[in-house]
């Protein structure tokens, strides 16, 4: 997801927690998705509602 020109904000799918996508720090829970070769798209919001 992704407000304005704001960094792109992920959810987590391990604890559902919103999180800046965009940062240099390492997740410990990632995990890739089996079978997934694309990104998802980023929804892009226009207003914070």
């Amino acid at each position: 997801m992704q407000w304005f020109e704001n960094p792109l904000i992920a959810v987590c799918g391990e604890n559902q927690e919103r999180q800046v996508a965009e940062t240099k720090r390492d997740c410990k829970q990632y995990v890739p998705i089996a079978g997934k070769e694309e990104l998802p798209p980023v929804q892009h919001f226009e207003s914070y509602d």
